[in-house]
């Protein structure tokens, strides 16, 4: 759901003499001001484990941004994975032996936590159709294209 549903809809239950647009201004501030005071924003990627055991790093997270690695719920020591760090796919063979391999194929994922650079909300721009069902948790596009 994107933030200008959000909107939409706590408006509905709750009218405000604000429109969308000084919402999401606001919005925007809060983030930046959240981003400033803290300084680090984390983001956590879950990352599918392939037949061989091994994982594929996301393009969009830089290695050096990891601040952790968890199998299960375990933290991994990052001084384990720092040889690996660098690659953009990992072999978590020799991980395992902080887990069951059983429990970790059972999962098919690992967790990596990371730190991501600012990013306001913005609004997007819909060109086309689009509608929106919330019962269902799903959008249905027709010829539409975003702008972010």
């Amino acid at each position: 759901m994107y933030i200008n549903e959000v909107i939409r809809s706590v408006g509905r239950e709750y009218p405000s003499e604000y429109d969308e647009r000084d919402i999401l201004v606001w919005c925007d501030e809060v983030s930046a001001m959240l981003a400033v005071e803290s300084g680090v924003i984390y983001k956590e990627a879950r990352l599918p484990v392939m037949s061989d055991n091994t994982v594929l790093l996301p393009t969009d997270v830089k290695a050096e941004n990891i601040r952790g690695i968890y199998i299960g719920g375990r933290r991994i020591p990052l001084k384990d994975a720092r040889t690996q760090l660098h690659r953009r796919r990992w072999d978590i063979s020799r991980w395992l032996i902080y887990h069951e391999p059983d429990e970790c194929a059972a999962q098919g994922y690992i967790k990596i936590v990371y730190e991501a650079p600012y990013e306001p909300i913005r609004r997007p721009r819909y060109e086309g159709t689009a509608s929106i069902d919330p019962d269902k948790n799903t959008v249905n596009i027709y010829d539409c294209e975003f702008e972010v």
